[in-house]
Formats: C-alpha cells, sequence, structure tokens
C-alpha cells in the first residue's frame, strides 16, 4: 500500500473530488430499507427469538467501532414474516435516522431493525465496500442531521437519505482507506481494553486498601462494617467542610471573565464555560487541585484542574479539616457516594440533602496510611489518565485521516 498528493481535482456538487471518482445518490448504490417495531402485545414476536433486531441504542453502544455483531433484543421469525421486516444481510449498513441521527454500523450477522434506524444494502458488492460508506457517512454525520426535520426531535426521511450524494472511488481505493482507518479503529479497540483493565485494578483496589487498609490482621466492627483497629468512622460531615457554590442567575453570565463551573462543565471537557465578570466572595473561587463535590443531577467528587473559576450553586467545594488527606479525602467520598446515591431525592433532578452528610459515615486512617493508601492509588490513576490521552489522540488522527481519504486529499494505493 502506498499513499499519495492527488493534483487532478473536479469541482463536484459534494466538493472538490479527483476526476476519477464518481458522485452518486446513496440509491444509486444501495437499496434504503425502513424497519419496523414487532407488536410486544404479542409474545411470540419475541419469545425465544433469535434474529437480531437493532435499534439506535445499540449503535450508540459501539464506543467508536464501525462493526455490530449482536443486539440487545431479538425477535422471532414470524415476528420477522408477518411485520414484513427486511432481514438485512452481512455487510449491509445500519443508521439512525432518529433521535439520534447519525450512528453507523455495518453488520457482521444479519439482522433487522427497527423504526429509528434505516437499512442500506449494497447493490453491488465489487463496486461498493460498505465499510467505506460506513466512515464517509460517520464523516458526514452533522450534515445528516442538518438535513433533519421535524420539531420535537430530528428525523432523516428515507427520500432525503437516498438523495444524499457521495464519492464514488475505485473500489481498490475504498479497500485501502478501509484498511487504514481499520488499523486505527484496532489501535483504539486495544487502547479501549487496556483502560477496561486499568478500571478494574482501580476499584479492586479502592475496595481493598478502603476497606482493609495496608498489612492490617486485626479490625473492629463500625456502622460501616469492620475496619483495621486502628481506623475510626467518622461523619463525612465532620472530615470536611462543604461549601456550597454561588447561585449564579442567567443575567450573570457573560462572554468574557472567569469560568463559571457548571455540573456540565465537570462531567463533559467540551461543555462551553459562561463566565463571570463582577465581584464575587473568594469562598466561591477555585483553583486547581481544589476538591469539588456536584450534589445535584449528577453525584460525582472531582479534582479541579482548570485554572482559575468560580463555583456555581449545586457543587460543595470541599475543604480537608486537619485530620484527613486532601487526596485520602477525595478517595474516600467515592464510598460516601454509594451510599449517598442509595438516598436521593427528587423525581426529575435527583439530589442530596447536607443534612445526609452527618449520617454518611467513611473509615478514617491515621494521617501516614491515608496518604501511603492515597499515593497507590493516584499511581493508578495517573496510568489510567495516560491511556485516556493516547485514546483522545488516536481519536483526533483517526478524524484526521478520514477527513484526508474518505474525500481523496490523499490516496491510498493498493
Amino acid at each position: 500500500m502506498k499513499f499519495y498528493k492527488e493534483i487532478d481535482f473536479q469541482e463536484a456538487s459534494i466538493g472538490k473530488t479527483p476526476e476519477d471518482w464518481g458522485v452518486n445518490e446513496v440509491s444509486d448504490l444501495f437499496e434504503v430499507e425502513t424497519g419496523t417495531t414487532p407488536s410486544t402485545q404479542k409474545p411470540d414476536y419475541w419469545n425465544g427469538g433469535s434474529i437480531n433486531w437493532f435499534t439506535p441504542m445499540d449503535l450508540s453502544k459501539l464506543n467508536g467501532k464501525i462493526q455490530i455483531d449482536e443486539s440487545e433484543r431479538k425477535i422471532t421469525h414470524e415476528a420477522l414474516k408477518e411485520c414484513n421486516l427486511t432481514l438485512m444481510p452481512k455487510g449491509s449498513l445500519i443508521l439512525s435516522t432518529r433521535a439520534p441521527v447519525g450512528y453507523i454500523a455495518s453488520l457482521e450477522v444479519e439482522g433487522a431493525f427497527n423504526q429509528g434506524c434505516k437499512g442500506l444494502i449494497p447493490k453491488d458488492a465489487e463496486k461498493v465496500h460498505s465499510l467505506f460508506y460506513a466512515y464517509y457517512l460517520l464523516l458526514k454525520r452533522e450534515k445528516l442531521q442538518n438535513l433533519s426535520g421535524g420539531s420535537t426531535f430530528k428525523e432523516l426521511s428515507k427520500t432525503m437519505l437516498e438523495r444524499f450524494q457521495i464519492p464514488l472511488p475505485p473500489f481498490s481505493e475504498q479497500q485501502g482507506v478501509v484498511e487504514v482507518l481499520s488499523c486505527v479503529d484496532w489501535a483504539i479497540e486495544k487502547v479501549d481494553e487496556a483502560i477496561a483493565q486499568a478500571e478494574r485494578l482501580q476499584k479492586g483496589l479502592m475496595q481493598q486498601l478502603l476497606a482493609k487498609g495496608i498489612g492490617h490482621k486485626e479490625f473492629n466492627e463500625t456502622p460501616i462494617g469492620k475496619i483495621p483497629k486502628e481506623w475510626q468512622a467518622f461523619r463525612t460531615a465532620d472530615i470536611a467542610e462543604y461549601i456550597n457554590g454561588y447561585p449564579f442567575s442567567p443575567r450573570d453570565w457573560k462572554s468574557e471573565g472567569v469560568p463559571i463551573i457548571r455540573i456540565q462543565n465537570l462531567n463533559d471537557l467540551n461543555a462551553e464555560f459562561n463566565y463571570f465578570d463582577g465581584e464575587i466572595d473568594d469562598i466561591y473561587r477555585v483553583k486547581n487541585g481544589d476538591l469539588l463535590f456536584s450534589w445535584s443531577a449528577s453525584i460525582g467528587v472531582y479534582i479541579w484542574n482548570r485554572g482559575e473559576a468560580v463555583l456555581n450553586q449545586h457543587i460543595f467545594k470541599v475543604i480537608p479539616k486537619p485530620i484527613v488527606d486532601k487526596l485520602f479525602l477525595y478517595y474516600v467520598l467515592f464510598l460516601a457516594i454509594e451510599q449517598l446515591k442509595r438516598r436521593v431525592h427528587g423525581s426529575t433532578m435527583k439530589h442530596f440533602r447536607r443534612g445526609e452528610l452527618r449520617t454518611t459515615f467513611v473509615p478514617l486512617p491515621p494521617i501516614a496510611e491515608q496518604q501511603r493508601i492515597s499515593e497507590i492509588l493516584s499511581s493508578v490513576d495517573n496510568i489510567l489518565l495516560l491511556k485516556k490521552e493516547k485514546k483522545k489522540k488516536l481519536a483526533r488522527m483517526k478524524m484526521r485521516l478520514m477527513d484526508l481519504l474518505l474525500t481523496g486529499k490523499v490516496r491510498v494505493s493498493l
């Protein structure tokens, strides 16, 4: 395989493409099929089903993979026949066209699908490599979403999909592109496996070290179970001060100033900040290394490392008392969260009340052992962080390669 720059381009409806590439509508290259949901009131359609029945939910769980081999739910042959479902052959594509639009996968097995998807069956297997078009439609996901209609939720119609224009490179080049991108997918999958392994190690170590410590032989019974004899069980409220964030309103939001930390900024590093440019008490200011504890909507504990900011309501800034090491407090609060999640309040926005911290107990070793445990757990955290950064780099590389290879900016020759 070799790569080379293409210098002869043509202006096409999909933008500049190599002169030896064709441009077709989806319906020229694929049969487009629609799906449905067999009646859930008929057990004969579901009980003992062996036929894969794919939904957008199945596609959403692929975690970056481009192929799928099993659905969560399955239907019977009776459902397939009586509901007039199309059994898509291996190598067909399933595209989610509703809530949300743009998940894509190539089938490694036969299967049907529901009304939230469309199926694409290649008309000529010697002309169309389905995985090439799976990658291409993934690259054009935003454009597919923009073509979707609907007020309550977006849906891409069969007609719009059939008319969607796609390139037609030589088949050998389609194969070459697929080989390159599949290699990157393989690398990402291996990193995912390493991340999962590190997460299992992290969870196991936390369970072991935060319950039994290091080298202890004698244990006492406490409100949270048996812990080493030298340890104590403390109320979560007694080992730290919990300062709630400031109740910013939308009129306080600015386009410049100091970032306001909202819960979405803790859970999604790509979430945009709102800003504040006024005066505010220092207790609401956050700096790198501060411990944050969200107590509403999404309950979690975080170490802030994204620069100076101010804290919104529904998040505590946690200031440890002298009896507890800050890093150990970070880890032990995960134990508190497991208890608090069983006692959350609210139907629309789950939360716990500050008073719950007085009835939530956590184990507390002497400071020296706290620090030793924290060192062990943080070393695993660092390994996990490096692996996640590696995955992000691979994902960025994949998107760049997709843009270059699927549009012919860089050519692949087998």
